[in-house]
């Protein structure tokens, strides 16, 4: 299970509770009509994450890397 939040002051943060949990926070912006790019600002577990782009292909998808999330 896994959940991305996204809040319109800009920050997100991510849950999953697969391998044991981990949570991260950080900002996103829109790159275009269906980009999104991250920056991690905090991890649960102290790692240091590199910036990401995300897609969404459709209003209730998110696809980060390969893995896409369902509304």
């Amino acid at each position: 299970t896994a959940a991305w939040k996204f809040s319109s002051d800009g920050t997100f943060n991510y849950s999953t509770t697969m391998f044991g949990g981990m949570s991260t926070w950080g900002n996103w912006k829109e790159t275009d009509g269906s980009q999104i790019e991250i920056t991690y600002t905090k991890t649960s577990t102290g790692d240091i994450l590199p910036n990401k782009i995300l897609s969404m292909p459709d209003c209730n998808s998110l696809k980060v890397g390969s893995t896409i999330y369902k509304r």
